[in-house]
């Protein structure tokens, strides 16, 4: 994968992922929770079309088989994405259960984690019968790659790892007082 797609991907993740800014007290959460709606799916749209690109060169594919390709893929994501939160909801239980609770928990994991291995192997079987040989081959190898890389993207943009929230952490610690900035660099591990 080209150091070109891998920052398009990150720059995709960081302008739709970062905070909107509040609009004040004034504004509807409904509007908000709209908002935050479109800025998902456009977000999955780019970072479809960004991994589509990949594949597309990846795999040498043909337009036609392109065509056959993506809606599969497409179609996947959306259950693994139900799964992946799914999971995220059961791993957050783990702290506050304790006990049978604990044990129920632990049983909904290893079931959801089941259901992701089964969704895959669906998805290879599918994705199979569109793919040559070698192309079905090559996409057991970069589609992970690939995934992981969006994957990890989407993480540092959320923890506010990626350039742009470099930027406005440099520009916020700009703003602050002498006194604060001083502060800062006597204790650095406050």
């Amino acid at each position: 994968m080209t150091k070109l797609i891998r920052s398009l991907i990150v720059l995709a993740l960081l302008a739709l992922v970062a905070p909107a800014h509040a609009d004040g007290p004034h504004r509807d959460r409904t509007a908000q929770a709209d908002k935050a709606e479109k800025r998902r799916a456009k977000l999955k749209k780019k970072i479809r079309t960004m991994r589509a690109i990949v594949l597309a060169e990846e795999l040498d594919l043909d337009e036609d088989t392109a065509a056959k390709l993506f809606p599969i893929l497409n179609k996947y994501d959306d259950e693994f994405t139900k799964l992946a939160k799914e999971a995220m909801d059961l791993r957050a239980k783990i702290d506050d259960a304790s006990g049978t609770d604990l044990d129920v928990v632990v049983d909904d994991l290893v079931a959801n984690q089941r259901a992701r291995w089964d969704l895959d192997e669906d998805r290879f079987k599918a994705v199979r019968k569109v793919l040559t040989a070698k192309q079905a081959a090559r996409i057991l190898v970069v589609l992970p790659e690939i995934d992981r890389k969006i994957l990890q993207a989407a993480k540092q943009a959320l923890a506010g790892k990626g350039k742009k929230a470099k930027k406005a952490k440099k520009a916020k610690k700009a703003r602050q007082p002498a006194a604060q900035l001083d502060e800062d660099v006597m204790n650095p591990f406050d």
